[in-house]
């Protein structure tokens, strides 16, 4: 590909032109590599034999409900010399199906794992399957401290530099997820006489950009619920957040402090193909598993727009769940989000269904009409809307409209503001024998 540089002019900031001598630094390093793709890294690193692979059981805890948490002690591979180990945990509910082979599956990364416990507990007795935490997704911290994003950044700087893809965090990252799911299943087999064979993964933040590539790297996930990682089509996401925010996310600071958005986004080499390397959108026709895509609707990590990049070239069946007026932590909601997931989880067993539904705009000179249609009935509808005056909604409240019956369909209308921009999220509210639950419809911004 060729290379374009950001012109230097009088008016440049200071920063950038530290990003700018940076970027030449390291297209000087990275042009002796210039890595070429196979398309097939992520795959055979994953799939490659791990010596180490092993699992202990260190406790057995039985619940006032008659539960049991069996406490593991996993070590999933070696990765740049360095041994990953893992607490996982696996949750059998007190009502257990075994005649089903489905299991949930969340990863974690390096807290207590107390909220994500009880949160995949809560989806275990709701459709009596067995559930599993896998914890410290990454190892971190590492390499003198690092952890979270700056550890993933730091990675990326060295792939540029060195052209090795296995040296990208999210490598060991999914393969920490793989193995988990092995041991799960090891374990369960040798130790309960239960057999797990298919998964359903879900998990936040890194580690829900590592549950898309669970389900990208592992045929026995079944669906998936990635939670506040609304960042596929990275290119197209970076420049989304140049123009709807003027910059960069102050949230990913650990990534533009070595200029790694600029370089991706100007071909240098090796950073041009990190995307395709560790991106879930490179490989979207491997996601025709069903989806429930969990956000914040004041994320401060993603535009509002962001899921616009890409939902509509997801293959399969794609669903929603946004948590207004909440950021990147959800603000503690996670039982609807439970709620939601558990209803993914009895649709994978075929117990209940997922509604097909659908939200449609007429927009005239003062106001929107929302018209929302859905193939059950809901016992209510929302219509939720936000006002900011520039494409950045991080801080705008979110006010509720409900919809009201008219036919088959519900409808209701909200008036346009002035010299502002308006987005709407829809959201139905279903009950069935199984479940109560929200599924929402994507956002809909109007200039």
């Amino acid at each position: 590909m060729g290379f374009r540089m950001f012109p230097i002019t009088p008016k440049t900031p200071k920063k950038m032109i530290k990003y700018i001598f940076l970027i030449f630094a390291l297209t000087t390093m990275a042009a002796q590599n210039n890595y070429k793709l196979t398309g097939n890294e992520i795959f055979e690193y994953v799939n490659k034999k791990s010596p180490l692979y092993s699992w202990k059981l260190i406790n057995t805890k039985t619940n006032k409900n008659n539960s049991v948490l069996y406490e593991l002690k996993l070590t999933s591979q070696k990765w740049r010399n360095i041994i990953w180990s893992h607490r996982l945990k696996i949750y059998i509910p007190p009502k257990l199906d075994k005649k089903n082979p489905l299991a949930l599956f969340m990863i974690s990364g390096s807290s207590s794992g107390k909220d994500q416990l009880a949160f995949a507990a809560a989806i275990a007795n709701a459709t009596h399957a067995p559930a599993a935490l896998l914890q410290d997704v990454p190892n971190q911290p590492l390499y003198d401290g690092l952890t979270e994003d700056a550890l993933i950044a730091a990675t990326f700087s060295d792939f540029i530099t060195n052209g090795n893809p296995t040296d990208l965090l999210l490598f060991p990252m999914a393969k920490s997820a793989v193995k988990g799911m092995d041991a799960m299943s090891d374990f369960c087999k040798k130790n309960l006489k239960i057999n797990i064979d298919e998964f359903i993964t879900c998990g936040a933040s890194k580690r829900g950009w590592t549950t898309f590539l669970s389900g990208i790297v592992d045929d026995r996930v079944k669906a998936i619920v990635p939670i506040v990682y609304d960042n596929l089509n990275l290119e197209k996401q970076m420049e989304l957040q140049l123009s709807d925010f003027g910059k960069f996310s102050e949230q990913i600071a650990d990534y533009t402090a070595l200029g790694i958005p600029e370089m991706m986004m100007s071909n240098v080499h090796n950073a041009v193909v990190i995307g395709d390397l560790v991106d879930p959108y490179a490989y979207i026709q491997k996601l025709k598993m069903p989806k429930l895509l969990v956000i914040g609707a004041n994320d401060q990590y993603w535009p509002l727009n962001a899921i616009n990049v890409y939902y509509d070239k997801l293959p399969g069946k794609t669903y929603v769940h946004y948590v207004p007026n909440t950021g990147h932590g959800l603000g503690g909601k996670y039982e609807r989000v439970a709620a939601a997931t558990a209803q993914l989880f009895l649709s994978a067993q075929d117990k209940s269904k997922m509604p097909e539904t659908k939200t449609d705009y007429l927009s005239s000179k003062n106001s929107i009409e929302v018209k929302y249609s859905t193939s059950v009935k809901p016992e209510k509808v929302t219509a939720w809307h936000a006002m900011s005056k520039t494409k950045d909604f991080r801080k705008s409240e979110w006010l509720p409209v409900e919809m009201k019956p008219a036919g088959s369909k519900f409808i209701c209308k909200i008036k346009k503001p002035k010299n502002k921009n308006l987005a709407i999220i829809t959201e139905g509210h279903f009950k069935d024998k199984n479940n109560s639950y929200i599924l929402s419809n994507k956002v809909k911004i109007f200039n």
